[in-house]
């Protein structure tokens, strides 16, 4: 059996996926997933990629059997206890760019074993990696919560940035993207192995920086409290994705309770720890709680939007559903500018959007500039192609940065490989090409000993469509 097909078999086998589900996961053909496994074919490196992807993992780990122990892998394997519906997350293509993020805290622990770097996470182990959920709302939460703080030295005060928090303190690597790159129905991911990562989809955009903590801390409580009750993963390779609070959006991914419970904790841990009870009921005092000056109050101190100070507020003062929902639904001028400051948050400041960016970016180009990877390598980690600059930094001359090849690189090849396809000739050159919007115009030149004269032109699409016009005087075109 050849290497390929002893690897996606045993993949398979380790997530409980069909070579039909793989196919619909990874965009490759059914037939030659089948064929690579019964050895009648070996697989193209970028079909290779795509499948490796799915689970989590770059091609070279996954040609080396890593798969079967991926939490991407566990993720697959246990999706059908804990209910979850992975065919829902794959319609829009979340489970690639979610397994990338798995990718990308691999890439960040090996980049820092290379350069001899660590981050503790020594914050999580006073925390249970496991706490039974109750039965009634908050689900034990509010205390979770204030053990957390208590954990972590924070007492009843407002977090400065949960950002700094989960990355200095914890160790937590933070990605950011959009709903361009992931389903606005996915508010946010997590995942513990071989890093502790989040990733923080912006719904509400960068600006909306109160969301962003509401999600990080929602996170935080997966990775401090559920990785011992996603059941089949395993404490060390619990992944986590968690869509939208509507109820609605939930149950299009969660087909049963225990999900969908997991969630609803965390969704109360969020609050709680951003704005702990006994915090707001110190700020609020004798004051209407139900006001719009103390819904103010709450968000401005807290750094915390509406939703989460109007619940908090009910629950603390023990308001009716009504009343919350009349809280909710007012727009008073002094809550809708709560939020608004002359500087930026360090919670938005905070934001690189993009799993390539941040800490991995910082990371590869420092790891360049030292010499410990090469020009190939960093570009691969960055997603560049040799064609591409690497993004300005202080550690890089404008020599290191330099693209190791011209622009057109790709084009000038594509287009020879078509020209020996369909004209058979050997004497052809193609020289330095113009960009013209989304192509590329390449001249053809015929070498002779007696030098080069021009034989024609060929256009190249970004979307490889090619055109070729050779000369009307050249007999041999």
């Amino acid at each position: 059996m050849s290497l390929q097909a002893q690897v996606i078999q045993d993949a398979l086998k380790a997530a409980e996926l069909t070579p039909a589900q793989l196919a619909d996961f990874a965009g490759v053909a059914e037939e030659r997933i089948q064929a690579t496994i019964d050895g009648r074919e070996s697989l193209d490196v970028r079909s290779l990629d795509r499948i490796a992807l799915v689970f989590g993992v770059p091609v070279g780990p996954f040609l080396d059997g890593e798969a079967v122990r991926s939490p991407a892998t566990m993720l697959f394997r246990s999706h059908a206890n804990l209910g979850v519906d992975l065919e829902e997350l794959a319609a829009t293509d979340g489970h690639l760019l979610l397994a990338d993020l798995m990718r990308c805290a691999r890439e960040l622990s090996d980049l820092r074993r290379t350069m001899d770097q660590s981050v503790s996470t020594n914050g999580f182990d006073a925390l249970p990696d496991s706490a039974p959920i109750a039965p009634e709302p908050p689900f034990g939460a509010d205390d979770l919560a204030m053990q957390v703080r208590q954990a972590l030295g924070l007492g009843l005060d407002p977090i400065a940035s949960m950002a700094r928090l989960l990355g200095e303190r914890l160790g937590v690597d933070l990605f950011w993207v959009t709903p361009d790159e992931l389903s606005s129905r996915i508010e946010g991911a997590c995942a513990w192995s071989p890093t502790p990562a989040i990733i923080v989809n912006l719904v509400g955009g960068q600006g909306c920086w109160w969301n962003t903590r509401t999600t990080l801390a929602h996170e935080l409580c997966h990775l401090a409290f559920d990785r011992g009750i996603a059941e089949g993963m395993g404490r060390g390779r619990f992944f986590w994705f968690s869509p939208k609070s509507e109820d609605a959006i939930r149950q299009r991914y969660f087909r049963s309770e225990a999900p969908d419970l997991i969630e609803q904790r965390a969704n109360a841990f969020a609050a709680y720890f951003l704005a702990p009870p006994q915090g707001v009921e110190r700020l609020v005092g004798d004051a209407d709680p139900t006001s719009e000056t103390s819904v103010a109050e709450v968000m401005a101190h807290f750094g915390v939007g509406r939703m989460v100070a109007v619940n908090v507020i009910r629950n603390v003062f023990g308001l009716s559903k009504q009343v919350r929902n009349d809280m909710l639904a007012r727009r008073a001028t002094a809550t809708r500018h709560a939020l608004d400051r002359n500087d930026v948050h360090p919670d938005q400041q905070a934001v690189r959007v993009g799993l390539r960016t941040g800490n991995l970016e910082d990371l590869a180009l420092q790891a360049f500039a030292k010499g410990r990877i090469d020009a190939i390598e960093v570009r691969r980690l960055l997603g560049l192609t040799l064609c591409e600059a690497l993004p300005r930094s202080g550690q890089l001359t404008e020599a290191q940065r330099a693209a190791p090849l011209p622009p057109d690189h790709g084009a000038r090849m594509f287009a020879m490989h078509q020209l020996m396809r369909r004209y058979r000739r050997s004497d052809l050159d193609i020289g330095p090409g113009t960009r013209v919007k989304d192509r590329w115009v390449l001249p053809v030149y015929a070498v002779s000993k007696s030098g080069r004269e021009p034989w024609g032109s060929v256009t190249v699409t970004d979307d490889r469509m090619i055109e070729v016009t050779p000369n009307a005087d050249d007999d041999r075109a």
